[in-house]
């Protein structure tokens, strides 16, 4: 029971982590050397039924995540990756069947490899844990998935997902102080730009400069504001040339984001003209 209970976490962050870089990337993760340069890029219908499954696994709808990515395969067969991404979702709505088939399927395209060598193994501990009869194997379970997890380190040096899935197994076993160092460098592997707050922030950045409002928010609405609605009315009172406003909604902003996206925002194209702006220095100049 404690087995699964610290795999089924770390594997929902690794599952988050692997769909953000699927969707922000469609080949990144992807093993297949054939396939990977000329692979299929999703259709207007079936990339707006990836969002539907990408918020359906976000919100923790697995099944409907599930569902959702194999009608996509069933739409657009020639898209790379698809097996793995239901299996992992199908590994976390308790499907266990579908998902080493699904598995399985993966790994016969030679798509997605390591991920899905891992996912099969943690299928296999789980099955042997809930067996609990002592039968003899020719490998052991546990050292099937500890090699899994290693070889998607090796294959994965500067990505943070293998590290949080090592750190957790070697806490399972005990092994609490070799556990930390591990999760350790997977802090160090964690990519700061992949964070869903800058990138949703730079989401509506974006909105804005497709379509400008066209009055400045009024100061009396800033204490309601979030981060990112505070970052837009600053960029919209700028365009004004209402600098004493941004300042205040920028110091909004910067209080409501942590202090190295907030830095990383500041460093957005939309805000190169102001940069030299001596009213704003202390964002700009913001550590």
């Amino acid at each position: 029971m404690l087995w699964g209970c610290y795999f089924l976490g770390a594997l929902v962050v690794f599952a988050g982590g692997f769909y953000v870089g699927q969707k922000s990337g469609h080949h990144a993760e992807m093993e297949n050397d054939v396939v990977q340069q000329d692979a299929a890029f999703p259709s207007p219908e079936t990339d707006a039924l990836l969002d539907v499954g990408f918020e359906a696994f976000q919100k923790g709808s697995y099944r409907d995540a599930m569902e959702d990515f194999q009608h996509v395969l069933d739409k657009q067969p020639t898209l790379v990756g698809l097996d793995y991404l239901i299996a992992e979702s199908a590994y976390l709505a308790g499907e266990k069947v579908l998902a080493g088939e699904a598995a399985g399927h993966a790994l016969s395209k030679n798509e997605s490899v390591e991920q899905a060598r891992v996912l099969l193994a943690l299928l296999d501990l789980d099955k042997s844990n809930s067996a609990g009869d002592g039968t003899q194997q020719l490998a052991d379970p546990k050292v099937t998935a500890e090699s899994a997890i290693k070889q998607l380190v090796a294959s994965h040096l500067a990505e943070a997902k293998g590290y949080g899935l090592w750190g957790d197994f070697l806490r399972s076993n005990g092994s609490y102080r070799s556990a930390a160092d591990t999760l350790h460098k997977g802090v160090l592997r964690a990519d700061p730009d992949a964070s869903r707050d800058l990138l949703s922030a730079k989401e509506q950045i974006a909105r804005f400069q497709d379509n400008p409002p066209t009055a400045v928010p009024s100061l009396s609405e800033m204490t309601s504001m979030s981060g990112e609605q505070a970052l837009v009315a600053a960029l919209a009172a700028l365009k004004k040339h209402q600098e004493e406003d941004a300042v205040s909604f920028l110091e909004r902003a910067r209080d409501l984001f942590s202090p190295l996206t907030f830095q990383k925002l500041m460093k957005d194209v939309a805000f190169a003209d102001y940069s030299k702006d001596p009213q704003l220095k202390q964002f700009f100049n913001a550590r």
